[in-house]
């Protein structure tokens, strides 16, 4: 092809090269669309199908009401079950604007005033499904446990200050019985052993009384805000004076107050019917240890009919999974000053971006689950 500057310095063709050029570029572009149209969307935008279906977002436009239960030890699941959500695309109002006990929760969900919450514990809460509401029914019958956040990896018992323990061989609750071991713990001195216990509202609040009366312990349970309190055990037993209170796993408290250490597990006798021993208590008397309560799974409760009208969610509330380790260490992180509502955030994505494998499966499920239904 012979070339020929022009006077700017561009090189062009020759007249008769450049009808040679023009026929061919109008001959493909004739035939475009022809190409084109054997290229399927994906093809031509260069989107793929898995890409779009990883995209999807089943809960686009639907609100969903979050609830939590009003013991901290409980926000970290909250935030993350409703971060996941979100991911779906769902609308869900920020847990931290309905904290509310057991006792208030479980009516609230039978009526769909919320949609769900991430702290039932079961078998504990068994009762609040049998509870009838006067125009709406029996509670099991409207709302329910979905999946097992924590399976089987709650404990709850009884815990005394080691030094206690070791000085006058109190290894059970049984050992409240003796007049004096419970004024070691008697605080206003009217005979009785002080339990700091759970809160107004609790079901084990209404467990831990029922205990006491059928076991005859020389034990009242004093009540309040359990952080609260739980801080006035930490420095009565900093200050070497005896303490004697109720307390769950996965928490911070096991970790500010360490088994074994610090403070010693109690046994104490199992309900009629019941086996509440469990192997592999650090810090207990006895291996195994009898606690006197069930060891529980931490369980998305949520409503049956939100359930029925979003098979997304569904799908997803029965698979998140969160390692017992995971919640102690958020725990700490908030006992130590990480406890604004930002900071309880923060961790969630932290968590899920620590877990995007696992993360990404169970969001792929649950779309799948859209699209089969």
């Amino acid at each position: 092809m012979t070339l020929q500057a022009s006077v700017t310095g561009q090189v062009r063709a020759r007249p008769g090269r450049q009808w040679f050029a023009l026929s061919h570029a109008l001959i493909l572009f004739l035939l475009l669309p022809v190409m084109l149209a054997g290229c399927s969307d994906e093809e031509q935008t260069g989107t793929t199908k898995p890409y779009a279906q990883a995209e999807a977002k089943p809960g686009a436009d639907v609100k969903v009401t979050a609830a939590r239960a009003n013991w901290d030890t409980g926000y970290f699941e909250a935030e993350i079950v409703s971060a996941l959500l979100r991911e779906l695309g769902y609308e869900v109002t920020p847990p931290a604007e309905r904290e509310m006990s057991p006792d208030v929760f479980y009516p609230a969900v039978a009526s769909r005033l919320v949609d769900f919450w991430a702290n039932g514990w079961f078998p504990l809460h068994e009762a609040k499904l049998k509870t009838a509401l006067p125009t709406r029914g029996i509670v099991g019958d409207l709302a329910g446990p979905v999946g097992r956040i924590v399976p089987d990896g709650a404990l709850l018992g009884y815990l005394v200050d080691k030094p206690a323990a070791d000085q006058h061989s109190i290894v059970s609750m049984s050992d409240l019985k003796r007049p004096e071991v419970a004024a070691l713990f008697d605080r206003d001195a009217n005979g009785k052993a002080d339990l700091i216990g759970c809160s107004r509202g609790w079901v084990c609040a209404k467990f831990i009384d029922e205990q006491i009366e059928a076991q005859g312990w020389l034990v009242e349970q004093v009540q309040g805000d359990y952080a609260t309190l739980f801080d006035d055990i930490v420095a009565r037993v900093k200050q070497g004076q005896p303490v004697l209170y109720a307390t769950w796993t996965p928490s911070y408290m096991v970790a500010e107050l360490v088994p074994g250490k610090d403070v010693t597990w109690l046994q104490a006798p199992s309900p009629a019917g019941v086996d509440t021993k469990v192997a592999g208590v650090e810090g207990c008397a006895s291996d195994p240890c009898e606690t006197g309560f069930v060891a529980s799974s931490i369980r998305i409760v949520a409503n049956n009919e939100f359930l029925k009208q979003n098979p997304a969610a569904g799908r997803l509330l029965e698979l998140v999974k969160i390692n017992p380790r995971d919640i102690f260490d958020q725990n700490l992180k908030m006992r130590r000053g990480e406890n604004t509502a930002a900071d309880i955030e923060r961790h969630a994505i932290q968590w899920i971006e620590a877990n995007k494998a696992e993360v990404d499966r169970w969001l792929g499920e649950a779309r799948s689950a859209t699209t089969s239904n």
